[in-house]
């Protein structure tokens, strides 16, 4: 059952962040959240944390995906936490600058200070995939002595894929409350895919709509068993529905034979086993084109949205990353624009995976992509190198090493951004 904020399956979760979150128990402790990806944690952690703000007078909150923007130094992150708190936008009316520069922990700690408002109103500091800020020196450090730092009455909340223990290093870090995102068991698995009929376009067609329950709960029973990931349990749906619902609208099998419907339908079920993950529909085949043509047109929605960062990425150089991603509504320009002919005759450029999450994060948030269930970025990214639409330029010896080029045809991507309703000319 869902609770009130509409979340299956994490009642306890919902209840005890509420709990431990709530102003009069902030006792200046860090809450520590991790689990598995898709599971729910950054969604509900935001939700929670949105509803307690907006029912104190006077309380402020800031949220920052640790992926999002490039750090090799707490300056940049203590900034973009310090301009949240504020309210602060950088734009061309304030020449794209940050609320107050924060060289040092005492600057930024300064500026929380001097923040104003009621000093005894409650602070929200949300940072996900926290895990990213590990080989940052006094990063996670300084967040979490912020109540201490500053005498005011902050709840840093870290959300992680990774466990404490590795998290915290050698420092000695005083522990936080630390709350498990367990993986969906089938039966939550069932009830969340019941309500993401629309989401996986189940809807178009009215004969099929009394299928979609027989099919998720056919689907959940094969899958969820090695596959705990929602998200591709998601695609699988949206690729696999139109499989089991062909024979009711061949008119070959009743909608109420559930019976035959799963005997027609099974091998093919069969069969996405060794597809799970490279997100193929299953039957598919590779066509003369080779692995690019095929794949462009059957990317996943935010395999679309990565493929569009690399490319940006490969062709912006990242001195204009700033400029480019943090307006509200992005000038269309109408000289220097860079086509899909001018683009074949421009050497892409080398990037950081720093820099590709940190661009692929803004267009989402530029485009206003729903991002309800966080997308498994790494995996995209995988996927992109196994298609040649990226390649890899380094080892992965060290993270903060890894880059990647963009290897796609400009025209390809810009025919991808066309189907997602975005014009890539707005950003040369």
């Amino acid at each position: 059952m869902s609770g009130r904020f509409g979340f299956v399956g994490r009642d306890s979760e919902i209840a005890l962040l509420s709990n431990v979150a709530a102003p009069a128990a902030l006792q200046g402790r860090p809450i520590f959240v991790f689990g598995s990806s898709a599971t729910g944690k950054t969604t509900v952690v935001r939700a929670v944390i949105d509803s307690l703000t907006e029912g104190e007078r006077g309380a402020r909150s800031a949220y920052v995906n640790a992926t999002e923007v490039s750090f090799s130094t707490p300056k940049r992150l203590f900034e973009i936490i310090l301009n949240k708190l504020a309210g602060h936008i950088p734009s061309a009316s304030n020449g794209y600058s940050c609320r107050q520069s924060c060289d040092t922990a005492a600057e930024f700690c300064n500026g929380i200070i001097a923040l104003g408002g009621d000093a005894a109103a409650s602070m929200y500091v949300i940072i996900d995939k926290v895990e990213r800020l590990r080989n940052i020196d006094g990063a996670i450090n300084t967040l979490i002595r912020l109540p201490e730092l500053t005498g005011r009455k902050i709840c840093v909340v870290l959300i992680s894929a990774v466990v404490w223990d590795r998290l915290q290093g050698f420092s000695s870090i005083p522990d936080p409350i630390q709350m498990h995102f367990a993986n969906y068991s089938q039966k939550t698995f069932f009830a969340i895919l019941m309500h993401k009929q629309s989401a996986c376009g189940a809807d178009r067609e009215q004969r099929t709509l009394q299928l979609w329950g027989p099919f998720i709960f056919m689907l959940t029973e094969m899958y969820s068993s090695v596959c705990r990931d929602l998200n591709e349990l998601q695609h699988l749906a949206t690729e696999l529905f139109p499989v089991f619902c062909k024979p009711v609208l061949d008119g070959t099998v009743s909608p109420e034979d559930h019976t035959r419907l799963y005997k027609l339908c099974r091998p093919v079920f069969k069969e996405g086993f060794e597809k799970l993950y490279l997100h193929e529909a299953p039957g598919e085949q590779a066509t003369e084109g080779g692995p690019t043509t095929q794949s462009s047109s059957s990317l996943p929605h935010h395999a679309k949205y990565m493929l569009i960062a690399g490319f940006l990425a490969s062709y912006l150089p990242p001195r204009l990353d700033l400029k480019n991603f943090t307006q509200l509504e992005r000038r269309r320009l109408t000289n220097n624009m860079l086509t899909g002919a001018d683009a074949a005759n421009v050497e892409p450029k080398m990037f950081t995976l720093d820099r590709l999450l940190a661009v692929f994060y803004a267009v989402l948030q530029n485009e206003r992509v729903e991002t309800s269930v966080a997308p498994d970025v790494h995996l995209l990214i995988s996927s992109l190198v196994s298609l040649a639409l990226f390649t890899k330029m380094s080892s992965d010896l060290s993270l903060n090493s890894i880059k990647y080029k963009c290897i796609a045809e400009p025209k390809m991507v810009h025919t991808v951004a066309e189907s997602l309703n975005m014009d890539l000319r707005g950003f040369f």
